[in-house]
Parts: structure tokens; sequence; C-alpha cells
């Protein structure tokens, strides 16, 4: 590249370094009206921001597409030899290197910085990057193998070299379900919060910035504009060019609002940032109601109302994952309810079976009774019946047919039917002391019918005398479960037994 070209370049990038710092609406018209008179580098500026329609810029680490015109390949880096080119961007480029000493064979990645491009501000970031890489160990950031200066001076960093896709045209490509989306997004998540944990913060988490390799890994790079969380609150007190390096550093449509008019980044920043990561990870998919709380919560407009950090944000997806409670969605005891269910559906499906069992055999249950109780109150029913009927025909019947002439035969046929009734009823199980005494008063009557000399009989005097028998036996058993009862005496007394 000649050396007029490159500061043409140069005026090009500074000039809309500059555009960039107005409002998006307003930033040709800003250019028109600075650059009015040099036609060619107004021509050039528009044409960038005309390229820029989607928000998306090429002047951040990691972009592909090239700005400033192609230049010989550097030979080596150190101890690596340059193979490729990987990207260009506004702070430089990125190669493909492999390291071709005796001791090890290994491809890694170079980012290397033009000295001259945006002065030593952007300088001074990259080699912030350097001292960022070097504090995070974690699987799931790119991590610093060594650093340097080429032989014309630019700065370098060697990178751990990830042969990956961004993470959402890998979800798409291997058509994930949603459960495998959510996990891939808490690796994203374990890798953002290591670097929270050492107060560094990315600052423009994109999908173009995490990346998936083919064994499915997550590897999140481009830390180049990530700031330690204490170098953050200086932003805005550095001058000019400090605030129009601020206002590269992040990517419309993943940052959050409060960086569009210049606030500091903070953990809350990079929170807001993994909202949207997840939102574009799961386009294409039906989101739950869960998991639309989750998304809306951590890219709330105001900073306070999101996530407080990026694990609170993770283990609510953790928990839309395994049907626990989601904080998002604050629903109540109810809401806690149904989670438990669908948690334990093999344990409440086998409870429902139970239940429906114990149900079912209590109804039974309570069927048998009530046709054992229809049986019982029958059986009582023909039983009182029958104990009237042997009762009328030994006392009523009789006595009314008794003096009747020629009705022998006729009694001793109601007699025989009589004692049937009384045997049945003697048989019986139950209990009932007043059955008992209406009992043997029956059996007492119908001997004294048969065959007692003491009054009309029908001579049958065997019969009468068995009868007479079981009478008193049955008396002397009643009084003795009854000794303290006088009326069972004044049966013993009333019934006479004559032989």
């Amino acid at each position: 590249m000649s050396e007029e070209k490159d500061t043409f370049e140069r005026r090009v990038l500074q000039a809309l370094d500059l555009a960039f710092e107005q409002p998006s609406e307003d930033r040709r018209a800003w250019a028109k009206a600075r650059y009015a008179d040099d036609p060619a580098l107004l021509a050039r500026v528009l044409s960038l921001l005309e390229s820029d329609t989607t928000g998306q810029r090429d002047l951040r680490t990691g972009g592909a597409r090239d700005i400033l015109e192609d230049e010989p390949l550097p030979e080596r880096a150190g101890a690596y030899k340059i193979e490729s080119m990987i990207g260009r961007g506004g702070m430089g480029a990125v190669y493909l290197a492999h390291r071709d000493t005796d001791d090890f064979d290994h491809r890694v990645a170079v980012k290397v910085i033009r000295p001259g491009v945006l002065g030593q501000a952007l300088i001074t970031r990259f080699e912030n990057e350097r001292r960022i890489l070097a504090k995070l160990n974690h699987a799931g950031i790119a991590r610093l193998f060594d650093g340097g200066q080429l032989d014309d001076g630019s700065p370098y960093i060697i990178m751990e070299y990830v042969d990956g896709v961004p993470v959402t045209q890998w979800v798409a490509d291997n058509d994930l379900g949603l459960d495998q989306r959510l996990r891939l997004f808490m690796q994203v998540c374990e890798a953002i919060g290591h670097a929270h944990q050492h107060l560094i913060v990315h600052r423009d988490i994109t999908p173009s910035n995490v990346l998936v390799n083919r064994d499915g890994t997550v590897k999140v790079i481009d830390f180049g504009i990530a700031k330690p969380q204490t170098d953050v609150s200086a932003e805005n007190d550095t001058g000019t060019n400090a605030k129009s390096l601020a206002s590269m550093s992040f990517t419309p449509g993943f940052a959050a609002p409060e960086r569009s008019r210049g606030a500091g980044a903070n953990t809350l920043s990079d929170v807001y940032s993994l909202g949207k990561l997840l939102e574009a990870m799961l386009e294409g998919l039906e989101l739950p109601g869960d998991l639309r709380s989750i998304i809306d919560k951590a890219t709330q407009a105001e900073p306070g109302a999101r996530y407080a950090t990026v694990w609170t944000l993770s283990n609510d997806v953790r928990n839309l994952i395994g049907n626990y409670a989601v904080d998002a969605h604050g629903g109540g005891q109810l809401y806690r309810l149904r989670k438990y269910l669908r948690r334990h559906r093999a344990f409440v499906a086998l409870a429902s079976v139970f239940i429906v069992g114990i149900v079912t055999a209590f109804s039974l249950t309570v069927l048998q009774y009530q046709r054992a109780e229809a049986e019982r109150r029958e059986a009582d029913q023909r039983f009182t019946e029958a104990r009237e009927m042997a009762n009328f025909m030994l006392f009523d019947l009789f006595d009314d047919l008794q003096p009747i002439a020629g009705n022998t035969e006729p009694l001793k046929t109601l007699t025989t039917r009589a004692r049937t009734y009384l045997d049945g009823l003697s048989r019986s199980s139950r209990t009932d002391r007043s059955l008992e005494l209406d009992t043997i008063r029956a059996y007492h009557r119908l001997a004294n019918i048969e065959g007692n000399p003491i009054g009309p009989n029908l001579g049958r005097r065997d019969v009468s005398r068995d009868l007479l028998k079981q009478t008193r036996e049955r008396l002397v058993t009643l009084h003795s479960t009854d000794t303290g009862n006088i009326e069972t005496l004044r049966e013993l007394t009333a019934l006479s037994f004559s032989e």
C-alpha cells in the first residue's frame, strides 16, 4: 500500500470514527456538512455508513470485511509462521499461523495492530487485551499464548485458534432443540461469569464473538474492547478520543441502551447482551412463557431491573431446564406447585394410579357395604316376619281355631309350621335378650299345645315333653348369663313345666 493511500484510509477511519459519535439519524448529514470540501473522503465515508444498514460495524476487533486495502502478509510473529489472513478490522488484522519449531506444532490466531491507524489510544486498548486475556483461564474463552512486536513495530498477540462458527449459525445448522440451545447458552454464561469474577467486562457479546467449534464447545473471543471494571468509570473522563473509541466498543442491537447514550459498561451491560444473544439463539423456536420472562428480565432498559449477575441469569435458565420455578416469572404458590408436578411426572403418575386405586377400592367397599346393609335390612325384615308369624300362629290363631270341632288335623299342621319358624329363630346368631325370651315363651306355648295336660292339647305328650325340656334348658341358660335381671327370674317362675 502506498504512503498516500495509507494516509487517505487513515483519514477515512478517523472521519468515520467521528461520524459514529453522532446520532445514527444525523450521521450522513453531519458528514456532508463536515467534509463537503473533500469529495473523495466524503464519498468513502458515506459508502461505509451506507454499508452499516444493520448497525453492525466492521471496525470492532474480529470484523471480517476489509476496510484497508490488502497488503502483504507478515512472514512471522515470533516463533509462529503466518499462513493466511482470517479477517481484517479497523484495529488491524487476524492471521492464521503455526508454530514450526521442533518442540511442538500447533495452529494459532495472530492478532496484529497497525500503530498508525487510530493512534496511541487504540494501541493502548490492544495492549489492554493482552493484559486481560492473561488473567483469564477458562475452557470457554480463547486462550492467550504469547505476545510481542513484528519487525515493523506492530504489536501482536498469539491466541488460541478457534475453528468454529458463530453460535447462532451452529444452532441453526445442527437444528438444535430448545434444551440443547439453552445448555449451550449456559456455557456462554460460564465463560462470561469467569471474566466477571476477574473484574473483566467483555462489552461486545454478539454471535460473531461467541463461536462453537466442531466438538460443540463454546469459545468466547474478542476481548479487544473489554475493560477491567475499575477502568470503566473513567471512560467519559478521558477526552474526545477516548469517547470516540468507546462509541466503537459495542455492536448495536446487542449493546445495552445506556451504551448508546455514552454510559460506561459494567457487568449489567453484559447481562443485557447475553439476553439479546439468547434471543438470537432461539430464533425460529416457539418460546415458553418462562423463557420469554427470562429474556425480558435480562434485557430491561433500566440496568437495575435486570438480573444482578450472569450467575442469576444462568441459574434461571437452569431452573427452566429442570422444571423449577423461574424467578423472572414471579409466580405464586400455584405456579410453584405446577413446576413441582412437572418435575415429578413419574411419581405423580404413579401416585395418581395409586389414588385412583384407593378411590376405586373405597368405592367398591362402600358399594359392598351398601349391598350388605340392604341384605341385612332385608334379613331383619324376614326375621321379624318369621318371629311375628310364629307368635301369631301359637297365640292368636290357635286360640281362634281350637274351639272349632274337627280342627285337630289343621291344628297339627299349624303347630308343625310354627315349630319350623321357631327352630329357625333359635338357630339365629342374634343375641338379643328379648328375642330369646320370645322364643322361650313360644316353645313353652307350643309344648302346652302339643300335649301338656294343664290345658287343651293335641295329645302328643312325647313331643310336648321334649319341647318343655328344651324350653327349660334355654331359660336356665338365659338366666345364667343374665343373673342380675329380675325379669328373667320372673320368667322362670311364670312358666310352668308340668309333665
